[in-house]
């Protein structure tokens, strides 16, 4: 991984500036509001950083070079990764492999300060 590029994703996941959400990368909801899934945050932030992707909104749902519910290839580039979901150290919820980020975020419901967490130990070690 990048480990700058992450530690750039882990502060905004700190930072509050982000509400959480799930099933989606970015979505917004009834009451206007924009969501996140821990995703949709390094996506965001490579945004921020100069990446260029393109950026699409169907209903509600924001997508990223086509991308709705789990990394575009441009932002697993720039974080350095393979897997457009990636992995952690986590059990999954049935004890069995590894859980994905967005297992984390969506089924176990971690806040992204947890998922932040797991996030800087797992792949900025």
């Amino acid at each position: 991984m990048n480990k700058e590029n992450v530690k750039l994703w882990v502060a905004a996941l700190r930072s509050g500036k982000y509400k959480q959400g799930e099933n989606y990368l970015h979505i917004t909801n009834e009451e206007g509001e924009d969501q996140y899934c821990c995703l949709g945050v390094a996506c965001a932030v490579a945004v921020e950083n100069g990446v260029d992707l393109e950026m699409s909104v169907n209903l509600n749902t924001h997508e990223y070079d086509h991308c709705g519910a789990t990394l575009p290839l441009t932002v697993m580039h720039w974080l350095g990764t393979v897997n457009p979901n990636p992995k952690t150290e986590d059990d999954s919820i049935n004890g069995f492999g590894k859980a994905s980020l967005t297992h984390l975020n969506d089924a176990k419901r971690y806040d992204f300060n947890k998922i932040a967490d797991v996030i800087e130990r797992d792949f900025i070690k």
